[in-house]
């Protein structure tokens, strides 16, 4: 995994998310092993975060949906694998690369 300080920045700045969702993906980023996976239960997730366990069901839906992450449950545990998509943390790197070099630029102007 790329530098998780350098993803947990861009996670900070990626807007296309609200500031809920963007705690959701920064707690999974921070969690994350090499592998892009982080086990936690939706109790852990919510606690790290700071975001109520239904604000978690609800940002993950849009993670789900936009392809971010993929939730795989364990069956009959409350246990979930979460798995980030190493080319959407390389899209929202970008992104957060595009934000800093226009602020560099606006504000040398």
């Amino acid at each position: 995994m790329k530098d998780k300080d350098d993803l947990l920045r861009a996670a900070e700045y990626y807007d296309v998310y609200t500031v809920q969702g963007r705690a959701i993906l920064k707690t999974i980023i921070a969690a994350s092993g090499k592998d892009y996976s982080a086990k936690l239960t939706i109790s852990s997730l919510s606690e790290l975060s700071q975001v109520s366990r239904q604000g978690v069901y609800n940002c993950m839906r849009y993670l789900i949906k936009d392809q971010f992450i993929e939730v795989i449950k364990t069956s009959g545990r409350k246990i979930s694998l979460f798995i980030l998509n190493p080319k959407k943390l390389q899209e929202m790197q970008e992104y957060y690369n595009t934000l800093h070099v226009a602020k560099s630029t606006l504000k040398n102007n």
